[in-house]
């Protein structure tokens, strides 16, 4: 069986979101949600993390110290935007980008995989 995922989404609760979140749930997700950078989760609601969801409705400068503090936090999580464009913020600070939009079967296998390279990192590095 597959261990179930440590994911956390950052962005306002608008029905993508939701909708995104409610299919992460049903497919083998812990959900952490946080509706902007300043609502992340203290340690004691989230011990790891495996996969941030940064979303496209972020301001640019929410969207950087949102993947600042999981990189800080979780360094070894992986970043997802879900952006059109990511100029707006440093390669360093995401992992990979999907389109807004995207469907929710893309989002659950791009969140699969960069799982996966989380743990194979872990695996070798120790």
């Amino acid at each position: 069986m597959k261990p179930r995922l440590n994911v956390l989404s950052v962005g306002p609760n608008v029905p993508t979101h939701v909708a995104y979140n409610v299919f992460l749930v049903q497919h083998s997700c812990t959900l952490a949600v946080a509706d902007s950078c300043r609502n992340l989760p203290p340690a004691s609601l989230l011990e790891d993390c495996d996969v941030a969801v940064l979303h496209h409705t972020l301001a640019p400068g929410e969207l950087r110290d949102a993947a600042c503090f999981v990189r800080l936090r979780w360094p070894k999580a992986r970043i997802l935007l879900i952006r059109a464009e990511a100029w707006c913020i440093d390669d360093a600070l995401y992992d990979d980008r999907i389109a807004p939009g995207a469907n929710p079967e893309a989002l659950l296998t791009t969140i699969g995989r960069l799982a996966d390279d989380r743990m194979n990192q872990f695996r070798y590095s120790v």
